[in-house]
């Protein structure tokens, strides 16, 4: 079975499909012993996920860890103490995955997350991890993990995205993530606007879920911002941590540090609270060194290329922070594209308002769900002040232009507004195929 060539969705919501597949996986001990942390979020959810999954592996707890996309390789969704999934584990729970779905006649009606889920799970099944970290495809209440045990769910953020599955509102997108987190369970929240923090205790309160804001319990200083990262002091109860080095660049990453030290610190509580004495510690290692692909990431030198995957309007929001706060006002080339089936004019009006060192924009298309460069050009020109504006129907030709441009201006370049394209620039500097590349 070709797990990436099956439908992105499968008939209908599709929890009774998923708990059908892994119905022989509940009957065992670690199955009924499994409390899943679980991350959702508009943004932030992958590397939150990779920072609760950090630090307990710093703490000797060996974490199963699945999260979404993958860049490069499908094993990257997968992983067990830091190592993808080997090529012959996943070849013995897909082996599974297709037998389960025999046996249940699913082979018309189920959806690719829902088998990618089934077969993480089944991965972990068979290895038992200490603990398991499990990010959210889209949304919550209908997400195939919200079927395993999990009481300790984070939500980073929330921003208008999936629309059509979501709904139209940010209110929508909040209840439908909120709803990752059972009934009595332990909801940590990252940064909310008032008015969406406000539905949001009103949501818990109803459901008897216990809301902790990691605003208010886990208070912030910034040190200092580098594009190595930040180094921050903060409280959380009794715990002070001061000179922390968050090694994820941004603002925005200081914010999912601190849901992620509430969530562990939580889950330890529950769990192993024999091991909260050694926390900090394992805290500091672990944020000091992680590393999450694709965050402002510099990918070349000479010029200076950095690609980050902020895909939404917030996203966009955030890596302007950054920008900002990380260069002034150097000037930069600017290569962007959006996927065609994201909010084009929304992402692309952020980054042109928002950045007014702008030189050069570079419009082009990655050959994954890329929107034609020629719209892309429309929605740059609505929005364009000044800067020079650039058309490259490839990424690949995309990459020589942008080399070739900054080299003779002396700007560093950014590639943003979408993961497939930040991920096929990345891959064409280092001198692979990008449209060889399998997404999904």
């Amino acid at each position: 079975m070709e797990l990436t060539q099956l439908p992105k969705f499968g008939r209908g919501p599709g929890l009774e499909r998923v708990r059908a597949l892994l119905d022989d996986l509940t009957t065992s001990a670690w199955w009924r012993a499994l409390d899943a942390l679980k991350i959702t979020g508009s943004n932030g959810k992958g590397s939150t996920a990779t920072m609760v999954a950090a630090i307990l592996e710093a703490l000797d707890l060996p974490c199963g860890l699945y999260t979404s996309p993958h860049l490069h390789r499908f094993s990257e969704r997968i992983r067990i103490a830091g190592e993808e999934i080997s090529a012959a584990d996943l070849a013995t729970s897909t082996a599974w995955l297709e037998r389960r779905i025999r046996e249940e006649d699913l082979e018309e009606e189920l959806g690719a997350f829902e088998a990618f889920t089934a077969v993480a799970l089944h991965h972990f099944a068979q290895h038992r991890p200490a603990a398991v970290v499990l990010e959210a495809g889209i949304g919550g209440r209908h997400d195939p993990t919200r079927v395993p045990p999990g009481n300790f769910v984070a939500l980073t953020s929330i921003d208008r995205e999936h629309i059509p599955l979501l709904g139209n509102t940010e209110e929508d997108v909040l209840d439908q993530k909120a709803d990752l987190c059972p009934d009595g369970g332990t909801l940590v929240v990252g940064p909310l606007p008032p008015a969406l923090l406000r539905r949001l205790r009103e949501h818990a309160q109803r459901r008897g879920i216990r809301l902790l804001n990691s605003w208010d319990e886990v208070p912030l200083d910034l040190r200092e911002l580098t594009p190595e990262g930040s180094v921050v002091d903060l409280k959380m109860g009794d715990l002070r941590l001061t000179d922390l080095h968050i090694a994820l660049p941004g603002r925005h990453q200081m914010s999912n540090a601190a849901v992620a030290l509430l969530l562990v610190r939580e889950w330890l509580t529950a769990h192993h609270p024999d091991r909260l004495e050694a926390f900090p510690g394992a805290a500091r290692r672990a944020l000091a060194t992680v590393r999450w692909p694709g965050q402002l990431a510099r990918v070349h030198r000479d010029p200076d290329i950095y690609v980050d995957h902020a895909h939404t309007p917030a996203g966009a929001r955030y890596l302007i922070c950054t920008l900002l706060e990380l260069f002034g006002l150097r000037p930069f080339l600017l290569v962007t594209g959006v996927s065609h089936d994201k909010q084009i004019d929304p992402i692309l009006s952020v980054f042109l308002r928002g950045l007014p060192n702008l030189d050069t924009i570079l419009c082009t298309r990655a050959h994954h769900k890329g929107a034609p460069v020629e719209t892309i050009r429309q929605h740059v020109d609505l929005w364009n002040h000044g800067a020079t504006v650039v058309q490259e129907p490839t990424i690949e030709g995309a990459m020589a232009r942008a080399v070739e441009i900054a080299r003779r201006k002396g700007l560093f370049v950014l590639v943003a507004g979408g993961l497939f394209l930040a991920v096929e620039a990345a891959e064409t500097l280092r001198g692979g195929d990008p449209a060889a590349l399998e997404f999904f």
